[in-house]
This record gives structure tokens, sequence and C-alpha cells, in this order.
């Protein structure tokens, strides 16, 4: 899987699917998650207001954008409890929701920092955090197999950040989880 750092706007992205993180409890007005509301025009609250989308920990809404913006897809990731985020959370959320999009043949995914900003992660240990998470939740050994899990590959991760200076931080923990996660599958 080929991993880029990017700053921008995740909802700019055009990929597969977009990740963003919701926890519980959450207005759900403020950061990725209210952008992408926004440019949805609503349709994420709408989805909080019939109890569709809580931000409990581990739940996952898969939303279809149809054009409204680039990604054609927005999985709403549940973070749990604001209080109790930590990177592990973050290594596991990203680990299943990365399975559960390669589930859905999506080969190309961009993701938020999960946990940065409101939940008080370093860019750093979040990018880290993602990177291992993705490839020790997508790392399937098939050499006695004949028949694989058939659920495709995700090709591409990219991680978007929005603050710019913060991206030589972002790559290295990028590289770090990379070399984590590579070391752990060998």
């Amino acid at each position: 899987m080929e991993t880029s750092v990017l700053s921008g706007d995740i909802t700019e992205q055009s990929s597969g699917a977009i990740v963003v993180g919701l926890y519980e409890g959450a207005s759900g007005s403020g950061g990725a998650f209210g952008a992408v509301n926004r440019a949805l025009d609503g349709v994420l609250t709408a989805l909080m207001d019939d109890g569709e989308i809580k931000g409990k920990r581990g739940e996952f809404t898969l939303v279809h954008t149809l054009g409204k913006i680039a990604p054609a897809r927005v999985l709403i990731a549940g973070l749990g409890k604001h209080d109790s985020f930590d990177a592990e959370r973050s290594r596991t959320i990203s680990a299943r929701a990365l399975r559960y999009l390669r589930g859905k043949g999506i080969t190309d995914v961009a993701t938020v920092l999960l946990g940065s900003g409101a939940g008080g992660l370093d860019a750093g240990v979040s990018a880290q955090a993602i990177v291992e998470g993705a490839a020790l939740g997508l790392y399937e050994f098939n050499k006695y197999k004949s028949n694989t899990s058939g659920g495709g590959e995700i090709k591409s991760l990219t991680i978007v950040g929005q603050d710019a200076s913060s991206l030589d931080e972002v790559r290295e923990g990028v590289e770090l989880g990379r070399l984590l996660a590579d070391a752990v599958n060998l």
C-alpha cells in the first residue's frame, strides 16, 4: 500500500472513500466531520438526529456522497469517549476501518489525522498509529492458501492534515509506523 501525506481539505480528496472520526456525544459541528457535514448539506447531522451515527467506539457508518464532494463515500468512524481516546484506539480504529473499506472493494482511501487536534494526539503520533493500524490490519498471510479473501486490495492511503506546518512531523510518523508494521508483519 502506498502512503502519502498532504495538507488540504478532506472534502476535496478524489478517492473511493474518506475516513473522518466522531467522538461519542459530540455535536458534529467541528473539525473534519463538520466540514464534511456542511459540504453534504447537513446529511451527517440528520443521521445523528435519527440515531444512526452516535460516535460509539468501533461504530462505522458508510455514506455515499452522490457527487456532492470529490470522494465517492465517507466512512464515519466512531471514536468513543473523548477522554479515553489514545494512540492505541486510533491504531485499532484505523485497522478496522481499512478492513471494512477493503471489504467494500474500495482501493484508495484518504483519512484525517484521527485524534489530532481536539483529541490531543500529536500529529506525528496520530499518523504513526494510522499507518501501523492500516498495515497490520490489512496484512494477510496467503502463502499456503489457494483462495484469498477476495475483498480486493487497498492500494493507496492518503493522510490529510489541515496544518501545513506539521507535515514534516506527519511524514516522520508515517515512516516510523511503516517501519514498525513491516517489522511485525515480517
